[in-house]
């Protein structure tokens, strides 16, 4: 006779490791009704779901990961990859609204309602994940470019038109203020000399 260990209720925050194969369809509704509930108000679960979905997806079922972020969690593939790669970047301890907005062009980014929903938008708009996701919208062709790490998000949205390349005096005064004391003092003494 074989012994059976029940597990119990699979939770949403389980870790895949310790869900048994035969319950990930259980555990990805258990996430989808988690994440409708909490991912207005707090989003750093997405990294550990997302990554889950790559493992996950062929055995439920699903074409691909993208098919069961959309399809499963209820998720827009393109939003919560810009999330992702902003959680991965910034390690936030605390809770994180997912409040990534992408307008379309000619769309409101200055008034009250737009700013509470991002934030400070000049911030959110120097983001990589940001960028990138312009790029996809705006150029596909760069955004390729710069996920395959033939150039840089900057670079690509420079060559995009929707940002300018500093001079190299800008450039210089954006890294004056993350010098150490003794290297301003050395540009200090550099720039006294008649030949800098």
């Amino acid at each position: 006779m074989a012994v059976v260990i029940d597990s119990g209720p699979v939770s949403a925050e389980d870790f895949l490791r310790h869900v048994p194969r035969d319950k990930w369809r259980e555990l990805m509704l258990a996430r989808r009704r988690f994440l409708d509930v909490r991912l207005s108000h707090d989003c750093r679960c997405l990294v550990q779901f997302v990554n889950d979905a790559e493992a996950m997806f062929e055995v439920l079922g699903f074409a691909s990961a993208e098919q069961m972020i959309r399809e499963g969690y209820g998720l827009e593939p393109k939003e919560i990859d810009i999330a992702v790669e902003w959680l991965k970047l910034n390690q936030p301890c605390e809770a994180v609204s997912l409040k990534i907005v992408l307008g379309k062009h000619g769309g409101d980014r200055k008034s009250e309602k737009v700013k509470d929903q991002v934030g400070n938008t000049k911030l959110i708009g120097a983001t990589v994940p940001y960028t990138i996701a312009r790029l996809d919208r705006d150029r596909p062709d760069l955004a390729t470019h710069v996920r395959a790490g033939h150039m840089s998000a900057n670079a690509a949205a420079v060559e995009a038109g929707f940002r300018t390349k500093l001079s190299k005096f800008e450039q210089i005064v954006r890294w004056v203020p993350k010098l150490t004391h003794d290297e301003r003092q050395q540009l200090r003494a550099m720039l006294g000399r008649d030949d800098a």
